[in-house]
């Protein structure tokens, strides 16, 4: 792929990007230093770089995720759904698409879509995730598929996998939703 530039936004990046360069941004994000932000956005910026370091974390869950989906199969689930609002749900949503992979994205509320999302229990696992935990969207379409797993006779516990940020609200019940075998 070529990009062109008209000759004025070039000049424009290129001053940009000597003045990240000079300054050291990409390193010092690496660093998560918070201070990049400048002092009145520091005290967020120093919570909210953990992505930084995301990348190692995705792979030591590699294993365990693998398992997981071994288990699954094993009792006939090929159906993922993932219940969760903006961020937590785009991104997945986009890459699967680009990839190939059947994905089942609820990020709304309305009745309506989340009773055609609530269908093929036997086969189905969801996947609840919010970043805060706290997303009451989220929540509702969790307890959603909990009321519907249950009157299936199905345990939600071995059906529901929460993924959030350790402390939030919802961190409890992941790890009381960790799944036989895991």
């Amino acid at each position: 792929m070529r990009l062109s530039l008209n000759p004025e936004l070039r000049q424009s990046l290129e001053s940009v990007v000597e003045d990240l360069a000079k300054n050291e941004i990409a390193s010092r994000i690496t660093e998560k230093d918070s201070t990049i932000w400048g002092p009145e956005a520091q005290p967020e910026a120093s919570v909210r770089l953990g992505w930084v370091d995301s990348f190692k974390d995705a792979v030591n869950l590699i294993p365990e995720i693998i398992k997981l989906r071994d288990s699954l199969r094993s009792k006939g689930v090929d159906r993922i759904v993932l219940c969760g609002m903006g961020g937590s749900s785009l991104a997945p949503e986009v890459i699967t698409k680009n990839s190939g992979v059947e994905l089942v994205v609820l990020d709304s509320t309305a009745p309506d879509q989340v009773a055609a999302a609530i269908n093929h229990l036997e086969r189905t696992a969801v996947v609840v995730s919010s970043k805060s935990g706290s997303t009451v969207e989220t929540d509702s379409q969790k307890r959603a598929f909990e009321q519907a797993f249950e009157a299936a006779g199905i345990s939600p516990s071995e059906r529901m996998v929460i993924v959030t940020d350790p402390g939030s609200p919802l961190d409890p019940a992941s790890t009381q939703r960790r799944l036989p075998g895991l």
